[in-house]
């Protein structure tokens, strides 16, 4: 699976592999006194049932509380809207999606 921030395009406009492919990007949040919460989503782009498995499957692995990262201390991350199979226009691959509240203090 490779995760990115901006869609890879052909000079077509078409979606570029290797899939599965993750987009992430955050729409926003909260900031509270002492935390903030963001909302990050994850849209997979695979062919057929591959694109919800690889969603359950990454969301399954990052839902939790008190996550030390490389990038610094996350207090939790909780699915606010759960992975789904969205319509998307193609005759190749299939979208998931899934909303994530991360919450976290600043340093």
């Amino acid at each position: 699976m490779t995760a990115v921030y901006q869609i890879p395009a052909n000079s077509y406009g078409a979606i570029e592999g290797p899939f599965p492919l993750a987009l992430i990007y955050v729409t926003g949040g909260t900031r509270g006194f002492v935390d903030r919460v963001d909302r990050a989503t994850i849209e997979v782009y695979a062919p057929g049932q591959q694109a919800l498995n690889t969603l359950e499957s990454i969301s399954a692995s990052i839902v939790g509380e008190a996550i030390d990262t490389p990038s610094g201390y996350v207090d939790g991350i909780a699915a606010d809207i759960t992975p789904a199979d969205v319509p998307y226009q193609s005759d190749t691959l299939n979208k998931a999606v899934a909303t994530f509240l991360v919450t976290s203090r600043p340093l």
